[in-house]
């Protein structure tokens, strides 16, 4: 399979952007007056999610070119959360995960600077050349593993992995951004009744237990990773369908070995997705055994897979 899966974003010549979006188009309707006195002058449309939008910016004050999101209506008591979140991972320097800048409130308006990390999204990069696909794969798990490991070492789950939200550059560097829902990290057991977790994340990439309102933890992000996995080796989702159908599936169902729907599937991929993917959290390699199984095929610890 050498076309990128469904739902990928578009290509262009100079580079990647996402489908027209309407919650971009009335952001952008906001954003008429400068930014913190004129200190951001706003590009181009970078993306754009349920929490808000992202621009190519320059910043005249540091003199370079930032990625900056402006938050869409977001409730007071999820701007504290967020900015808390944001405190923590600002100081954060790690290759494989965005480097954070300054967090604004300017009459209201909230956004955030961020490093401008250019590239494909991960399912963009691992379909364009399909003889290095699998090299890539690989290259690209032992970096994103790398990066969710440093968030979990911090006490962090970062919630919503998905290709969208993992960059590759040129050079074949691999960036997880967006910190948006990020949470603090807690043990693998559901939420006490008398207090219920918001369900937040992207359908087709949350665990089975993210769906319930369970405790955020590593866990979660490693079934994203699975499903990621999945994606490339087989140009598919493990679950399609509605967004009920897909939360329910993955309550009780095993998703198909990817060697049933593509060919020349490496057999220790096949099985660490599988594993990645298993209903039970406790069953999920963590971030560490992930590269440690990865490692052994090829060179993979540097940006070597991009051609």
């Amino acid at each position: 399979m050498g076309t990128p899966p469904r739902g990928s974003c578009l290509r262009t010549r100079t580079g990647w952007q996402p489908p027209a979006d309407p919650l971009a188009t009335e952001l952008s309707l906001r954003l008429e007056q400068p930014l913190a006195n004129g200190r951001f002058q706003l590009g181009g449309l970078l993306g754009s999610g349920g929490m808000g939008a992202v621009y190519e910016a320059y910043d005249a004050h540091l003199g370079i070119v930032v990625a900056l999101k402006v938050l869409r209506d977001v409730a007071p008591a999820n701007v504290a959360h967020f900015r808390r979140e944001f405190c923590a991972l600002a100081g954060v320097e790690h290759p494989n995960l965005v480097q954070l800048g300054e967090f604004f409130n300017d009459g209201g308006r909230w956004f955030y600077t961020m490093e401008l990390v250019a590239g494909d999204p991960f399912d963009v990069w691992v379909f364009q050349e399909p003889a290095l696909r699998q090299a890539r794969i690989r290259a690209g798990l032992v970096q994103l593993s790398a990066a969710l490991d440093a968030l979990h070492r911090l006490g962090k789950v970062h919630c919503d992995v998905k290709p969208q939200n993992v960059i590759v550059t040129r050079a074949g560097r691999v960036v997880l951004i967006d910190y948006g829902l990020v949470s603090d990290c807690h043990p693998r057991e559901p939420a006490p009744e008398h207090s219920p977790r918001e369900i937040c994340g992207t359908p087709e990439y949350m665990a089975p237990e993210q769906a319930t309102g369970a405790c955020p933890s590593s866990a979660i992000d490693a079934y994203a990773l699975g499903v990621m996995l999945y994606e490339a080796l087989t140009g598919f989702l493990p679950f399609e369908g509605s967004v009920q159908t897909v939360l329910l599936a993955k309550q009780s169902e095993q998703a198909m070995p990817p060697s049933a729907l593509a060919i020349d599937v490496p057999e220790d991929l096949e099985q660490l997705c599988l594993e990645l993917l298993s209903i039970e959290a406790a069953r999920r390699p963590n971030c560490t055994q992930i590269a440690s199984r990865v490692a052994g095929k090829g060179r993979v610890f540097g940006h070597d897979a991009q051609a």
